[in-house]
């Protein structure tokens, strides 16, 4: 008797076979994770960002304000040192903190999250030598002053876009949108004006931006929970 060949497996009896139907819920949920896994480990905390710049715009602003009652000209020095000292912190603190938690990440993503971060010390370090510049230009101590207020905030609320638009973030884009706008606002008020639209609408925005990106968070936690269960 002549051999039969051996039955040859049908692709659908399986899933061990080549041909064997991919399971989407499965696909889906390892997407998922992998996209939870890279917004939580790659892309800085907007809670702790917002609350950097909300203190300082809130408090150093404050201080330029509070101390603005009997004329620009006669602002004491350690007001204006109060303020960089705040200003130069959130910048730093924005700086390592995206350097920090892109570093255990290789590829794009950690390339993205160091330029970013850098842009911020970049961005800042030019915009002093540019008001520099203006000084040296002859542009009169209140012009200098609304130059160097409006375009260190121009340059936040540009940043905020940019890291929204980066990473899909649209509470982050819109907190940069609003900056740019009070920027602009602070800068046709004049001073001593500015210093208050600066502390109010500007880090009350921030606030605001803390208390938004913490909602989205424990939205974010219910949503897996829920996913998981």
């Amino acid at each position: 008797m002549t051999p039969q060949p051996a039955e040859t497996p049908d692709a659908a009896d399986g899933p061990g076979t080549p041909d064997a139907p991919l399971d989407l819920a499965a696909a889906r949920a390892i997407i998922e994770a992998q996209r939870t896994r890279v917004r939580t480990t790659a892309y800085t905390d907007d809670r702790v960002i917002f609350a950097i710049w909300s203190t300082a715009w809130t408090v150093g602003y404050g201080v330029l304000w509070a101390t603005s009652r009997d004329g620009v000209d006669r602002m004491p020095g350690w007001a204006w040192g109060v303020f960089g000292a705040l200003i130069l912190a959130g910048v730093v603190t924005t700086v390592l903190h995206s350097l920090r938690r892109m570093s255990g990440l290789d590829g794009v993503s950690r390339r993205t999250g160091a330029l970013y971060g850098w842009s911020w010390f970049v961005s800042f370090v030019a915009a002093q030598v540019l008001i520099g510049g203006l000084a040296r230009a002859g542009l009169p101590d209140e012009g200098v002053a609304l130059a160097a207020n409006g375009i260190s905030a121009l340059i936040v609320g540009i940043l905020y876009m940019a890291g929204g638009a980066l990473w899909q973030d649209r509470a982050q884009f819109v907190l940069g949108v609003w900056m740019a706008l009070v920027a602009g606002v602070a800068t046709l008020v004049g001073l001593p004006g500015t210093f208050a639209v600066m502390c109010l609408a500007g880090g009350g925005g921030m606030a605001v931006g803390v208390l938004a990106a913490h909602v989205a968070q424990r939205r974010g936690r219910a949503a897996r929970r829920g996913a998981v269960a």
